[in-house]
């Protein structure tokens, strides 16, 4: 009984912890849209570091705005 109860914890925590994964992409994708949303051809973007600006930066490789000049801290 105690060896089940121990298998129901695992696949309880390994399902919740994929459920905020998802969710966690999910906003992150949400976020980097709104952000390429707002930028425009012809405009200066500086891009900062962290997951949500990795999004930003493949969606905005996938947007192909024209004359678009990006700089980053390093």
């Amino acid at each position: 009984m105690i060896f089940k109860s121990i298998i129901d914890y695992v696949n309880n925590f390994h399902k919740n912890y994929i459920y905020k994964n998802d969710l966690r992409r999910t906003k992150m994708s949400l976020i980097s849209q709104k952000a390429l949303n707002k930028i425009k051809p012809n405009m200066s973007i500086s891009l900062g570091g962290g997951s949500n600006v990795l999004n930003l930066a493949k969606d905005i490789s996938q947007a192909h705005i024209s004359n678009l000049r990006l700089y980053s801290p390093s």
